[in-house]
Order: structure tokens, then C-alpha cells, then sequence
């Protein structure tokens, strides 16, 4: 891979079992993650969603870490150790500052919950 996908960000709105799917299989591959999410997730199977780390401080899924965050000055510390920073932050305002490549919305809603292409 490229060094240039190396350092590609991307970030997930959504720890839930969805988001963690993507998250997982993108961290494999060593791009970059960085989930968003509310301040009380929601998740069906608990044991596969990294949003849990909300409330423990990390979850583990099949050898991949992610780790609740408080702000956007520890994430590349995180992405350095190989584990996928979480941060609370419902709005996903943290986009202007960290500035991914790519934005997955995985919120499973039966509504737009606000993404738009432009932010």
C-alpha cells in the first residue's frame, strides 16, 4: 500500500455494529479511522460494536482497539498505536479540524440525521 493510503483518513459516524464492521475491515488495512458518536450509543450486539468504548474506555473486536478519545489532540497518538480513536461528538464537528478523505455516515436511522455531502 501506498504511504500516501497510509495517511488517509477516514471517519465513521457510528460505533454501532455497522460502523464497527467498516471500522474494523478499514483499520486492517491500515487506513486511518476515527469514529464519531453520541454520548449514549446504542448497540444491539454489544460484543462487536466499538461504540462500548464510550462507556468502558476501549473495546476490543477481533484484535482491533478502539479508544474513547476526549479530544482531537490525542487521535494520532492513537492512529500511531494501531488503535481506532472514538470521540463523542454527535454533530461529527470534529470533521473541520481533522479534515478526512472520506466520511461514512453509519447511523442507523430511517432519516437523515444531518449528513450532508458538504460537511
Amino acid at each position: 500500500m501506498s504511504a500516501d493510503l497510509n495517511r488517509l483518513i477516514v471517519l465513521i459516524k457510528s460505533g454501532g455494529e455497522v460502523g464497527s464492521g467498516v471500522a474494523h475491515k478499514l483499520a486492517n488495512s491500515h487506513f486511518r479511522v476515527l469514529i464519531t458518536e453520541i454520548a449514549q450509543p446504542l448497540a444491539v450486539s454489544r460484543g462487536v460494536a466499538f461504540c462500548e468504548a464510550v462507556y468502558d474506555g476501549f473495546k476490543e473486536v477481533s484484535g482491533v482497539v478502539a479508544r474513547r478519545v476526549g479530544s482531537a489532540d490525542e487521535i494520532p497518538r492513537f492512529w500511531h498505536e494501531g488503535e481506532i480513536p472514538i470521540i463523542v461528538d454527535p454533530e461529527a464537528k470534529i470533521i473541520a479540524k481533522v479534515k478526512p478523505r472520506v466520511v461514512v455516515d453509519a447511523i442507523m436511522a430511517k432519516k437523515n440525521m444531518g449528513t450532508h455531502i458538504t460537511n
